[in-house]
């Protein structure tokens, strides 16, 4: 399913948060309006609460996207240490 940020303007959250908060709306209609979880449309409801002209949908990276260069560096010489022992076990299990 695509992201709530992509299916909705923020306007059109923010109409639907505002129902909720003001009981024209139910919780479920509002779940399942912009198709999403009890745990996501709490954590939405806490965000607009807090500063309803400030609320916005933006997703922001918690983590890294990539691995640090160290991390990059000790994979490639796992992955290089096995190659050569898959090597060396095929040479042994299949000699010339």
């Amino acid at each position: 399913m695509e992201q709530i940020h992509r299916r909705f303007t923020v306007e059109q959250v923010k109409v639907l948060l505002k129902g909720y908060c003001e009981s024209t709306l139910d919780r479920a209609a509002v779940e399942e309006t912009l198709g999403i979880s009890k745990t996501r449309f709490f954590a939405l409801l806490k965000s607009y609460r807090h500063d309803p002209d400030q609320f916005a949908l933006n997703y922001e990276r918690t983590s890294h996207t990539r691995l640090s260069a160290s991390t990059e560096r000790e994979i490639g010489v796992v992955d290089y240490v096995l190659n050569l022992t898959l090597l060396s076990v095929r040479k042994l299990t299949h000699p010339l």
